[in-house]
């Protein structure tokens, strides 16, 4: 496996080899990995100062659709993650545009339940209690 910057290496203290290339990935596999470890994204670089986010559910239904991982901040902010394979040459434009759809269909969600001097009022979401998988 060799990319512009050269051929990624294993390093320990014991002894250091090559990466090989693993040919069997596909999008649910990688959003597994990313679940068990949230802390892989580097999410840092895009928000300063986030946290490390913890994992709460895989494939939450958001009525357009369902977003691949559900991840919240030490804050209490929430992180949709889409997975997508960078051979995917459509990947760039779809997960924008789903990401778009998500906001709009979150924003639709806040906005449903209001009235006027009050607090909008939310559908809770059934998720998994200290399980991997689909949100139900």
């Amino acid at each position: 496996m060799t990319n512009a910057a050269g051929t990624p290496i294993m390093v320990s203290p014991q002894a250091s080899a090559p990466l090989t290339r693993v040919n069997d990935w596909n999008e649910r596999r990688l959003q597994e990995l990313i679940f068990d470890h949230p802390t892989c994204l580097p999410l840092d670089l895009i928000e300063p100062g986030i946290g490390q986010p913890v994992s709460v559910c895989m494939e939450l239904p958001l009525g357009i659709g369902t977003a691949d991982n559900l991840f919240v901040t030490p804050e209490g902010n929430l992180i949709l993650a889409e997975v997508k394979l960078w051979e995917n040459p459509e990947a760039r434009r779809k997960v924008v545009a789903q990401a778009l759809e998500y906001a709009t269909a979150r924003r639709l969600l806040y906005v449903s339940g209001h009235r006027e001097g009050q607090a909008p009022k939310e559908k809770p979401v059934q998720l998994p209690r200290g399980q991997r998988g689909h949100a139900s």
